[in-house]
């Protein structure tokens, strides 16, 4: 379609003799058709993201999985999609924007054999041997739109061969294959531009256990921009691991998995000083927060740390230019139900965020040969060691 956009252009500009010739209303046109050019490659690019994210849901809806989280997409201040998280963690991106132009009718149907299936305009999708093109399962088959030469075209062999599916125009208004998305505190409803509703389940927030409230440990001042507890939540000493959180969380757990984590995937900003999510804060109190990623970068920069055995336990003596000192035992940490690295490796939790994706966290990682600032998966159970203004 460009090709001809510019051979347009060029067999004009020939013609013209006069170099006083106003050629305003060419440039015009020019400009209209290449705005429609990058309507209609947009369009086919938010189509062929639904199309794809329309598989990713069938298969989640088979495994019996659950959304958990539903995230409005805006432009301009306007919702034009949505991001949808699973309990596996998966995400896709759904757009359900009105369509600037005409568009096929992608859907989905059930057959009798209880898969769904591809349909066209109504019309069940067949590939060269007659047979309906299943949406779903190992052997499901993923179309692809395209616009050429002013048609849609939708190839359901990876681009190999391609069939027609209609004109490509941006005159009146089509729906995206996703035409209605609405939810409750229960179920996400997504209506397809066929008039197909998919019910997806929403995964139940389960309710806290009540955190047990331990005793806080003392404030030092490291002449920093925040004073650091000498021990850890759930330790009765600056030597003791104490408990082990997965991030986002108030309760220790037998086993720490990205099924059963609360936070794994959910947008929930920084989280120091929120008694809802920071479990220093829940359980101690009195000003006690986790600290954040900038102030473990400054306890990094700005203190001397030493390797060695306090009391019989491995960890990080952190000295002040003031003197004072922290200790920081090598608790290792937790994946699923088993603990690792004790006694050789140190990984502290800070309150904040490290992806947009809302998978991982920062935390201060550190061993013999030295330390660090480190994003880590959200579910893994972590030790945390408190600040306070």
């Amino acid at each position: 379609m460009k090709k001809y956009l510019f051979g347009l252009v060029a067999m004009l500009a020939l013609g013209l003799t006069s170099c006083s010739y106003d050629d305003s209303e060419l440039w015009d046109k020019v400009n209209d058709l290449d705005n429609r050019v990058k309507t209609l490659e947009g369009l086919c690019r938010e189509m062929n993201t639904n199309i794809e994210s329309l598989e990713t849901i069938l298969e989640s809806l088979n495994k019996n999985e659950h959304v958990s989280n539903i995230a409005p997409i805006t432009e301009d201040g306007e919702v034009v999609g949505y991001t949808i998280t699973f309990t596996s963690g998966e995400s896709v991106t759904i757009y359900n924007n009105e369509a600037g132009g005409s568009t096929p009718s992608l859907g989905v149907a059930k057959d009798e054999d209880g898969l769904y299936y591809w349909t066209l305009n109504g019309e069940w999708l067949l590939d060269n041997a007659g047979n309906k093109v299943k949406a779903e399962g190992t052997d499901g088959l993923t179309p692809r739109l395209k616009v050429e030469d002013g048609y849609w075209y939708v190839s359901y062999d990876n681009g190999a061969t391609w069939v027609e599916a209609g004109a490509a125009t941006t005159e009146g208004s089509g729906d995206n294959l996703f035409k209605e998305v609405s939810y409750d505190d229960e179920y996400v409803y997504l209506t397809l531009a066929d008039g197909t509703v998919l019910v997806l389940p929403r995964a139940k927030e389960e309710t806290p256990e009540e955190p047990v409230t331990g005793n806080s440990g003392n404030a030092i001042d490291l002449g920093l921009s925040v004073k650091w507890a000498d021990r850890n939540v759930g330790a009765d000493s600056p030597e003791a691991y104490g408990d082990y959180y997965a991030w986002g969380e108030l309760t220790t757990k037998t086993d720490y998995n990205e099924y059963n984590s609360t936070a794994y995937g959910k947008d929930t900003g920084v989280i120091s000083g929120n008694a809802t999510y920071d479990v220093a804060t829940a359980t101690w109190g009195d000003g006690w927060r986790m600290p954040t990623v900038e102030e473990i970068n400054e306890l990094v920069a700005n203190c001397t740390w030493t390797w060695v055995e306090q009391n019989g336990v491995n960890g990080m003596s952190v000295k002040a230019a003031n003197g004072n000192t922290i200790f920081l035992p090598a608790a290792g940490y937790f994946d699923e139900a088993s603990v690792s690295l004790t006694g050789s490796y140190g990984t502290y939790w800070t309150g904040s965020p490290y992806d947009s994706w809302n998978y991982q966290a920062n935390s201060i990682d550190f061993g013999s040969n030295g330390q660090g600032q480190y994003p880590n998966y959200r579910y893994e159970g972590r030790v945390v060691r408190p600040v306070k203004e």
